[in-house]
Formats: structure tokens, C-alpha cells, sequence
């Protein structure tokens, strides 16, 4: 697993949940 599997992940899990916006995101995408 790396780091592309985790964000990968994370993608899809803000796809279905727009809420879980946040600085998460923001640190994932730099």
C-alpha cells in the first residue's frame, strides 16, 4: 500500500461524503 492507495481512498471517501471536506483534504492534495 502507498501513498497513491491512500489517497485514492480518501478521494472516494469524499466523493460520497462532501462533508468530510476539510484541511485533511487540503494537506493530501499538496
Amino acid at each position: 500500500m502507498g501513498d497513491r492507495d491512500i489517497v485514492a481512498l480518501i478521494e472516494a471517501s469524499e466523493a460520497e461524503k462532501p462533508t468530510m471536506r476539510g484541511p485533511c483534504k487540503k494537506q493530501e492534495s499538496n
